[in-house]
């Protein structure tokens, strides 16, 4: 399994930025079932990201290793430890200069509220060329 490689950042937007930056390109790489896990602390509170390839909209859908390889989605599963947090972020891809597609999410967790799913269209034929910002 390939391991990332870096330094993170504690201060907030950019560590979590960071996160899921790396864990596309893994994706995009390896294009194998990645479920890998992160901790990391933002102003005292932990986050935990854990990514999965998956074919379908639901876990019982996933493969491991992928047996396909025509559009997938990228299952975002965050745990929010200690106290709630909120962020808003863009995911847009490209290809050959024209955006295909973007996605805007709205995340909120707290203690009470353990887990929540992301779902974004993935397809391993999107070059990488793309952006991700946080509001």
């Amino acid at each position: 399994m390939p391991k990332v490689i870096g330094s993170l950042d504690p201060r907030g937007d950019n560590t979590i930025n960071w996160i899921i930056n790396a864990s596309l390109q893994l994706l995009l790489k390896y294009k194998v079932c990645i479920s890998s896990t992160f901790n990391v602390g933002v102003d005292d509170r932990i986050i935990r990201f854990r990514w999965k390839l998956c074919k379908g909209s639901t876990l019982d859908e996933c493969y491991d290793p992928p047996e396909y390889k025509d559009v997938w989605r990228l299952i975002l599963c965050c745990i929010h430890e200690n106290s709630s947090i909120t962020w808003n972020y863009k995911i847009s891809f490209f290809k050959n200069d024209k955006m295909l597609h973007t996605r805007i999410h709205n995340c909120t967790f707290s203690a009470a509220h353990r887990e929540e799913l992301i779902f974004i269209v993935f397809s391993d034929k999107i070059d990488q060329n793309r952006s991700i910002s946080f509001n």
